[in-house]
């Protein structure tokens, strides 16, 4: 299984952006959020879409947590997907504005 974010709401929008795959998501993921406090971000979460730049700014600080304390490969595997969710995530919601929130599970 797979952590995504995508819309449940209306699946014709196809939105689907990966996040981590569940066994790396319970593994990194979540310590990095907890040690963190990012309450916005985790499986079974909301993101609304006016919380965009608060989103943004979570991810931004797991990326800059897994580059100060994973390994190299662990650390690699956590910014690629950070770097390709900051990309996507606005993107996709710019091309959706109907779209108001998104399911992260």
């Amino acid at each position: 299984m797979s952590v995504l974010i995508f819309d449940v709401e209306d699946t014709s929008s196809n939105i689907c952006i990966p996040v981590a795959s569940e066994k790396k998501f319970h593994a990194i993921w979540e310590y990095a959020l907890k040690e963190l406090n990012i309450c916005r971000l985790g499986i079974g979460v909301w993101l609304q879409r006016n919380d965009l730049e608060l989103i943004l700014s979570d991810f931004c600080r797991i990326k800059n947590w897994a580059e100060q304390y994973l390994p190299t490969i662990e650390a690699n595997y956590v910014v690629n997907h950070i770097n390709y969710i900051l990309k996507e995530l606005p993107s996709q919601w710019s091309k959706h504005p109907q779209i108001t929130r998104l399911w992260m599970g």
